[in-house]
């Protein structure tokens, strides 16, 4: 009979014992569960702090690439800009220059054409005394731009200055001349969008004397 009852309090305490697990296991559980809870917070605020920073990268491409473009555009269109006087300094030089006593009236239509008005006023009365010589001494002239450059240049005003180097080859009465070197100046004025000429003459030539005593 002792040895029954010693058996069931065993059997008990064993019971008892293994009663036991399934709390430590829980609290087990509720220990990770609660890791877990306190590991979330700072996964998010990785996350965010991530997009943030894509967001700023994003910013910081589009407004570089923004002013890259803005620079290179104002850039490319000073460099255009500069071309086309360089380009109506080419076609003064040559409406001035280059004419054909059997065409006097295309030689000043080509003036007449690249310049403004006002100077084309301006060297309209000089224009029938120009003509009847080119005519009456059978002149011709043919003109080599050597080389030409921009002197002075502002877009914002619409006013620029080329010069010019070239030769220049006369023809009179069917004799040709030996080239002239010569420096030639144009003023440029921009109307409507064009560039024209506002005036037109030789470059004043240095006297080397002025530099020996």
């Amino acid at each position: 009979m002792t040895h029954d009852r010693t058996d069931a309090d065993g059997a008990s305490s064993e019971a008892a014992e293994q009663a036991v697990d399934p709390v430590d296991d829980a609290e087990q559980a509720g220990g990770a569960g609660q890791d877990e809870t306190r590991s979330g917070p700072s996964k998010t605020s990785l996350v965010v702090a991530a997009g943030a920073a894509a967001v700023a990268l994003i910013v910081a491409v589009v407004f570089g690439v923004l002013w890259w473009t803005t620079e290179s555009s104002s850039e490319y269109e000073l460099a255009q800009a500069r071309e086309e006087v360089l380009d109506a300094g080419r076609q003064a030089v040559i409406a001035y220059s280059a004419f054909d006593y059997t065409k006097p009236e295309d030689y000043r239509a080509a003036q007449r054409k690249v310049s403004t008005d006002d100077f084309n006023k301006a060297t309209e009365r000089g224009w029938k005394p120009a003509r009847d010589r080119i005519v009456q001494e059978k002149l011709s002239a043919q003109v080599e731009i050597l080389d030409i450059g921009i002197t002075k240049f502002d877009p914002q005003q619409g006013s620029a200055e080329v010069l010019a180097a070239v030769n220049v080859t006369n023809t009179h009465k069917g004799k040709k001349l030996s080239p002239v070197p010569l420096r030639l100046v144009t003023q440029l004025k921009k109307v409507g969008g064009a560039w024209k000429v506002d005036n037109f003459a030789p470059a004043p030539s240095i006297d080397a004397s002025n530099g020996s005593e």
